[in-house]
């Protein structure tokens, strides 16, 4: 597995509330050639929702994604994040969330709680950059 991490200098200092530019961050980690692969990507943020990193947790394969909580709050207790943003994508291009995308995002929000780190939202995207929020329930463009 290829865990890929990038330093997000590009909005350092700046405070990101709008889905899309997580998106753009996301799409950025994932080469054009593996998109038809799932990509689970975890933003970490501090205090003020500023990203301090990103990077590619696992790389699944047409339709699934292996989860682990573990893998996913690792670099934010490490890192000391107060929050985190979830991100993968659908090789499909379908935005709809399955019952499995629904399961983990619960299961995360959960884990979340019990180690003081928020999840702030999960969000589906895919290739051309359009986007569903987990938390609100919409699609985003």
């Amino acid at each position: 597995m290829r865990i890929k991490k990038i330093n997000v200098s590009i909005v350092k200092d700046k405070h990101i509330n709008n889905p899309s530019n997580y998106v753009f961050i996301a799409r950025s980690l994932i080469n054009e050639e593996d998109f038809n692969k799932e990509h689970l990507i975890v933003m970490y943020l501090n205090s003020k929702n500023i990203v301090k990193s990103a990077e590619v947790v696992h790389i699944g394969d047409i339709n699934s994604c292996i989860v682990s909580p573990s893998n996913v709050f690792k670099s934010a207790i490490t890192n000391d994040c107060n929050s985190i943003i979830i991100l993968h994508n659908h090789p499909s291009g379908d935005l709809e969330p399955s019952a499995e995308d629904i399961k983990v995002y619960d299961i995360l929000k959960k884990g979340g709680e019990l180690l003081k780190i928020k999840v702030l939202d999960s969000i589906i995207f895919n290739k051309k950059g359009e986007s569903y929020s987990l938390l609100l329930k919409i699609f985003l463009i």
